[in-house]
Formats: structure tokens, C-alpha cells, sequence
């Protein structure tokens, strides 16, 4: 939905929209959600948990067992099977830096290499959207917390 929202949003902007019947798009969906920051995890082994970590910058964490966070992060709910996503919102980001880990929770064999890849975007559903960048990760190791990337959301 995120997705969808962030495209409309564009092609508005664009001056188009209004030659685009949208039926499927359904009002109830159509609502713009932007975030400061939008980080997005997905794998490429089905039948594997892979955990999505974001430390602000005061060191809280929201992670799968405490998927919100005093400040307004927000993780999205733990596909414990198949490729995610999973993602992690916030709309009103503190300033600093946020670090952004994934975990290998569980694979379907204990030789599994799991490729993951994050996309990051900033000011996500607004004018100024930036996709910053994907990270790409090879997780090898059960439970091993693995840095991908930090954000700096300045003031």
C-alpha cells in the first residue's frame, strides 16, 4: 500500500491523475502516509525468518518482540515464512543517526546462505522522496545481529 500511495502521489504531481479512472484504487486505500524514514527487507530463501532491526538515535530498538517504539517506529509483522517484507516506518523521525541490522532468525537448513536486500527512502510520500539505496547482505550465521546501513535524519 505504502508503494502504491508513494506512485499515486507522483503521477498527481505529474498533473495526470485525473485521466486515470482508478476503480481498483479504492478510496479507502488512497490515503498518502508519509514517513520521515522507510526501510524495507526482503530475502531470497523461502521458509526463513529473517529479523528487521532499527536502533534510533536515543539506542532504542524496535525489532520483531517490540515492534514499536516510544518516538512513533513501527515494524510491520514478522513473516516467520517465505521472503517478507518486512518493514519499519517512522513518521516523525528523531534527529541522528538510525542503525539499520537484519537477523537470520531461522533457515530451513543450517547450511543456508540467505541473501537480503534493505531499501532505504527518506521523506517517503512527499515531494522530496529520496530512495537512498539498497543494501544487499549475505546472512550466514543464526541469530547474528548484522549492520546494513545507517541514516542520518538531520533536524
Amino acid at each position: 500500500m505504502m508503494d502504491i500511495n508513494g506512485i499515486w502521489k507522483h503521477i498527481e504531481a505529474a498533473g495526470i491523475g485525473a485521466f486515470i479512472t482508478h476503480s481498483v484504487y479504492s478510496a479507502i486505500i488512497s490515503n498518502n502516509l508519509p514517513v520521515d524514514l522507510r526501510v524495507v527487507l526482503s530475502w531470497d530463501v523461502d521458509m526463513t525468518d529473517v529479523d528487521l532491526i532499527v536502533e534510533d538515535p536515543h539506542g532504542e530498538r524496535c525489532y520483531p518482540f517490540q515492534n514499536h517504539t516510544r518516538h512513533g517506529g513501527l515494524l510491520s509483522e514478522d513473516f516467520t515464512r517465505g521472503y517478507g517484507p518486512v518493514e519499519y516506518l517512522i513518521k516523525e523521525a528523531l534527529p541522528g543517526p538510525y542503525k539499520i541490522f537484519a537477523s537470520l532468525f531461522h533457515a530451513p537448513s543450517t547450511t543456508s546462505q540467505v541473501f537480503c536486500a534493505a531499501r532505504i527512502y527518506t521523506n517517503f510520500g512527499r515531494p522530496d522522496a529520496q530512495s537512498l539505496r539498497v543494501v544487499p547482505k549475505i546472512l550466514t550465521v543464526p541469530k547474528k545481529l548484522e549492520l546494513l546501513a545507517q541514516v542520518f535524519v538531520a533536524p
